[in-house]
């Protein structure tokens, strides 16, 4: 008999084992994204809201209205010299992903798990903030 089969089966233990710690990682980012997921969509909407606060203030006029909406939904209109836009925005709890559009601008990030343990939003490789998300999306609103 050969070294061969100790290799062999040796290799097999490893491939294995390194499948099951795979498995373990991938639960634990599934964990992790649905544990923070929803409190980082909040980020977003909440500091969309305060820039929509902040900007009718600055221009004295309620030229950003939020029409009400569930936890997981923001819409907000705006009416800029008699141009009516409306941005709508949107968590997606079960594959942990926010999607927005407003006219012909959209926007999709998913919730990615940290090697730190937390999260952050991602499209592909790209990775971004919650300002940054707000941003995009009141600029699409008010400039389109």
């Amino acid at each position: 008999m050969s070294d061969w089969s100790d290799y062999a089966m040796a290799r097999l233990q490893q491939k294995r084992e390194d499948q099951r710690k795979k498995d373990e990682k991938l639960l634990e980012q599934q964990r992790i994204k649905k544990a923070f997921g929803l409190g980082l969509w909040r980020e977003v909407r909440q500091m969309a809201i305060q820039n929509c606060r902040a900007f009718n203030t600055k221009v004295n006029k309620e030229m950003l209205v939020f029409d009400p909406t569930e936890d997981i939904e923001l819409s907000i209109r705006s009416n800029v010299d008699g141009e009516v836009r409306r941005l709508h925005a949107s968590f997606d709890d079960a594959i942990s992903r926010m999607s927005w559009e407003c006219a012909t601008k959209s926007g999709q990030w998913d919730v990615a798990a940290t090697d730190e343990g937390g999260v952050r939003f991602e499209w592909g490789s790209t990775a971004t903030t919650p300002a940054s998300i707000a941003e995009q999306m009141l600029d699409a609103l008010l400039f389109g």
